[in-house]
């Protein structure tokens, strides 16, 4: 039989271990990193379609370094596929095309935000006609988002502006499969954000085409998308010092018993 001495040294050595890996877990605890993944630029962007407009200028910016593709999908049967653009506020921007151009002014009409200086998605409603809706002022479109691959724990954080038409605008899929519940309206120039985790694709809608709250010219709806996933070898260094500790108790228990 061991005797109590011994007992008491193996306690203390567990309860250091404990003590020692409590403290340890608290400084490499898993933090995240997170980065845009709207390109900090402003200019069209590279979809895998690009319907009918094409690119302005003849290039676009592409998304290949932030390891997804964008896709442009059919909104309606009124409208063409909505191409997209990286716009920021505080700017005049002006986009020539075969037969149009689209013109960003400095600030909307109606939107008095201090978001100015941020880099958001913009979509530009594309009528029947393939011609831009309202100057190319309606942010309206649905797009599927599509990652290289799955990065296990990654999140997304997805940023909203300026949903005023309940139940239209959101997410609508997530990695094929049906996903609820669209947003809710809100006031002028608010965001609203959605989380999503470990995701492979997803469809968004933004802004309504049929608004009843503005019947004549819709509403339009500004993203933004944050992707945040475990720094690496955080988790791998919690399971080490566990295992290193084990072996640890495992050479003193030896000892005792020898």
């Amino acid at each position: 039989m061991k005797s109590l001495s011994t007992l008491f040294r193996h306690s203390a050595t567990v309860a250091s271990l404990i003590a020692a890996s409590t403290v340890t877990a608290g400084l490499i605890a898993p933090s995240a990193s997170a980065m845009s993944l709207v390109p900090q630029e402003e200019g069209q962007v590279q979809l895998t379609n690009s319907g009918s407009v094409g690119c302005a200028q003849g290039t676009c910016i592409s998304t290949d370094s932030f390891g997804y593709s964008i896709t442009s999908l059919e909104y309606d049967e009124n409208s063409n596929l909505s191409p997209l653009f990286v716009d920021k506020g505080a700017t005049e921007d002006t986009y020539s095309f075969n037969s149009f151009t689209i013109e960003f002014p400095e600030r909307d009409p109606g939107t008095n935000s201090e978001i100015t200086e941020e880099f958001w998605f913009r979509p530009v409603a594309i009528n029947s006609n393939g011609k831009p809706r309202n100057e190319g002022r309606l942010e309206i479109g649905r797009f599927l988002f599509e990652f290289d691959e799955e990065v296990e724990e990654m999140t997304l954080d997805l940023s909203f502006f300026d949903v005023e038409d309940g139940n239209v605008s959101g997410i609508i899929e997530v990695n094929g499969e049906d996903f609820e519940p669209l947003l809710p309206g809100g006031p002028d120039d608010a965001i609203q954000s959605v989380t999503l985790n470990n995701v492979e694709s997803f469809v968004v809608q933004l802004g309504n085409p049929n608004s009843t709250t503005f019947p004549s010219s819709g509403d339009g709806v500004l993203l933004q998308v944050e992707k945040s996933v475990p720094e690496p070898g955080t988790v791998l260094g919690l399971g080490t010092l566990a295992m290193a500790g084990g072996l640890g108790l495992r050479k003193r228990n030896k000892k005792s018993d020898a």
